[in-house]
């Protein structure tokens, strides 16, 4: 999460070298489930996931789409499994990872239409707000 706020704010280049340990850890750590919330975790979520997901081949790691066949049911994405309903951090996380798709990778096609359906739908009746990673001015 660190390194996304730094790369938002425009100041990554002064940070690379812990970037890369950042990065080198959520490597470290990755399994074809994901990745958790802290180490000592075994439950796995879609929005950490989709960070890890991203920064990871951002950074040129070799990490697989299916990952996120875990969080998908029936079409849709959940941040834990078997859960049914959606929040915007994990759904705005989801559609920032899935802009990172590779040509067939069905899985992540999957995912930025129902992320973006989502998003949208949460736009239009004023629920995007979300106190973890989308604020007005970040």
């Amino acid at each position: 999460w660190t390194i996304d706020r730094l790369q938002r704010l425009g100041i990554s280049r002064y940070f690379q070298s812990e970037i890369k340990e950042c990065i080198d850890y959520v490597y470290r750590y990755w399994t074809e489930e994901g990745i958790c919330w802290t180490r000592n975790s075994r439950v796995h979520d879609i929005d950490d996931t989709a960070m890890g997901f991203r920064l990871l081949r951002l950074h040129g790691h070799e990490v697989s789409a299916d990952v996120f066949r875990h969080f998908e049911k029936g079409g849709e994405f959940f941040c834990f499994a078997g859960q049914s309903t959606q929040a915007v951090t994990g759904m705005y996380n989801l559609y920032r990872a899935s802009q990172l798709l590779f040509p067939g990778e069905k899985m992540l096609e999957d995912a930025k239409m129902f992320s973006s359906k989502y998003l949208r739908e949460k736009q239009a009746n004023n629920e995007l707000l979300d106190k973890w990673i989308i604020a007005k001015d970040l």
